[in-house]
């Protein structure tokens, strides 16, 4: 790109004097004068007539300060916007996450969000996880909610809260050894549990091969229990509804539960218990995952920021 100064020029078109536009530029008049000069050579033109007062375009001059008076214009915006996207007051997020976990989440963080950064458009990518972390890989999303471990060593993320897999128990098949009033939140602080209480119940799960199931495996493994799955599904949000209606028993996260506005959990009274494992498997945590080395714009910092703020504050990573 040139090293012009273009305002050198429009300053002294605007004054017609090379020395009233050194006074308005706080230049020194010789040195404006050879700024001047040293374009015209490069430019292989004149863009003044300095054989009359006050000085005149030529027609090369007056081609230069209309296009330059543009040039200077744009860069005043593209500055502006810039500046508005530093702030935050424009920008767009393109956010990736499970449909259940944005349903829990979203209803969260969103509606505090836009109040806070009303100019930065919000555009959600709907996936399950694998499919999650390939968006991020290929730079459709900018952040992706999801849990560990990742999949990819191309991501990397930041933490946003432990998310425990809960032991979701209708009270059908919550053994009598249990008192339902301590675990009816799914964020209650009762003593963790095995899940060996639980192995004559019938269970209903997330099919083979996605994570939640594959830990559930290992849950299974590590107590020598053989479970009996009436049923499998590819969505953990109709399992979790059958669970509430009293078919069987589930695992899910705790950030798939749904919340309302205020970062409380909604299903706090359904004839559902929710246990916390004793085993070290279910304990998760919830990150946003970007790609390695990828700028973060200020607008995806604020929002993994919120996030924090408002899912952490009763579990802290």
């Amino acid at each position: 790109m040139h090293d012009w100064n273009l305002q050198y020029v429009l300053t002294v078109a605007e004054e017609r004097s090379i020395s009233k536009a050194a006074r308005k530029l706080y230049a020194s008049q010789p040195a404006l004068s050879l700024s001047i000069q040293k374009l015209e050579k490069e430019l292989g033109v004149l863009l003044f007539d300095r054989t009359t007062l006050p000085l005149r375009l030529t027609y090369a001059g007056e081609r230069f300060v209309a296009t330059a008076s543009q040039i200077v214009d744009l860069e005043a915006q593209l500055l502006r916007e810039i500046e508005d996207i530093n702030n935050c007051s424009k920008g767009r997020l393109v956010l990736g996450i499970s449909r259940l976990r944005g349903k829990s989440v979203l209803p969260t963080v969103l509606p505090v969000y836009k109040e806070r950064f009303p100019g930065i458009d919000i555009v959600l990518m709907e996936q399950t996880s694998s499919p999650l972390e390939e968006l991020a890989i290929s730079q459709k999303t900018d952040l992706t909610i999801t849990n560990l471990p990742l999949r990819h060593n191309q991501l990397e993320y930041t933490p946003i809260c432990m998310d425990e897999i809960l032991v979701a128990v209708p009270d059908k098949y919550l053994p009598t050894q249990f008192d339902r009033r301590k675990y009816r939140s799914p964020n209650n602080t009762a003593p963790e549990v095995d899940l060996y209480p639980f192995k004559d119940s019938p269970f209903i799960l997330l099919k083979p091969g996605m994570r939640i199931r594959q830990v559930s495996e290992g849950l299974f493994k590590d107590e020598d229990i053989k479970p009996n799955i009436i049923l499998d599904s590819e969505n953990i949000e109709t399992l979790f509804e059958l669970a509430v209606k009293g078919m069987g028993v589930t695992l899910i996260h705790q950030s798939f539960i749904p919340r309302t506005s205020k970062g409380t959990f909604t299903k706090e009274h359904l004839p559902v218990s929710f246990l916390r494992l004793k085993n070290p498997k279910a304990k998760t945590v919830l990150v946003a995952a970007y790609l390695k080395e990828r700028y973060l714009s200020k607008a995806a910092r604020e929002f993994i920021i919120l996030t924090k703020q408002l899912l952490s504050s009763d579990k802290d990573v």
